[in-house]
């Protein structure tokens, strides 16, 4: 078999390249086509001023700040250091004027308290008020000797609202006349047993209190009461309006 020609060249001229090919010649560069330093300087200057190829840019940003405390001055004006001393001597005056008020203060208190729970006695000599409080006539001379037997033997008798009137009668004139409580001519039940709580020691206003609740009781509400009720009261009276009472 026989091969075309143009294999048999295609053949050998890939031989001869594969074994016979030469070996490279260097190249010389001339030296004015070398670049020098400067120019490369002023090629980097000048691409740093062209707009379109960046360069540097501003940022604003926020951030804390912390103001600075002005230094106190080393000393302190002589007027500021005389102003606190006159408030701590102030200070003192007016906690001794405090405790001063306050003592004064106890003391009257525990002396009307001392003399309120003190028992009052009767006086044999005090002149005797006469005159009405509303329309009960509150003169000694008014009333019997023993008004708590008197009064007993109404209740006995069945004539509760005259005992208990009678009662409440001589309370107010034993209030008035022996004991010096201020019981004006227009004070309600009510109001005269204010002033008889603020004149007289707490026994002789318990007294007067009870006979006042109870008297209303019969002698507005119409309640009956008990008898037994009426004659504690009439008994009490002597000791308690007359006498001295026992602790």
């Amino acid at each position: 078999m026989r091969l075309p020609n143009s294999l048999l060249l295609g053949a050998s001229l890939a031989a001869y390249c594969a074994g016979a090919a030469p070996a490279p010649v260097p190249v010389a560069i001339p030296a004015s086509a070398l670049i020098s330093p400067a120019a490369i300087d002023s090629a980097i200057t000048e691409l740093k001023l062209d707009p379109n190829l960046g360069g540097q840019t501003q940022v604003r940003t926020l951030k804390w700040t912390i103001a600075s405390k002005p230094t106190p001055p080393s000393e302190m004006p002589q007027w500021i250091l005389g102003f606190f001393e006159y408030l701590s001597q102030l200070s003192g005056l007016v906690v001794w004027a405090g405790g001063a008020i306050g003592v004064a203060v106890a003391a009257v208190w525990g002396y009307r308290h001392l003399h309120m729970r003190l028992p009052r006695t009767p006086s044999a000599d005090a002149t005797p008020v006469t005159g009405r409080i509303l329309d009960l006539d509150i003169s000694p001379d008014s009333l019997p000797d023993d008004v708590g037997a008197a009064a007993l033997s109404l209740s006995r008798a069945g004539r509760m609202r005259e005992s208990l009137s009678l009662l409440y009668r001589a309370a107010l004139s034993r209030a008035v006349n022996h004991f010096g409580a201020v019981i004006g001519a227009s004070l309600t039940e009510r109001e005269a047993l204010g002033a008889v709580r603020a004149s007289l020691d707490a026994p002789r206003a318990n007294y007067f209190a009870d006979l006042v609740r109870i008297r209303q009781r019969v002698v507005y509400a119409g309640d009956v009461v008990a008898h037994d009720e009426v004659a504690r009261l009439c008994s009490d009276f002597r000791e308690t309006m007359d006498g001295r009472v026992r602790g």
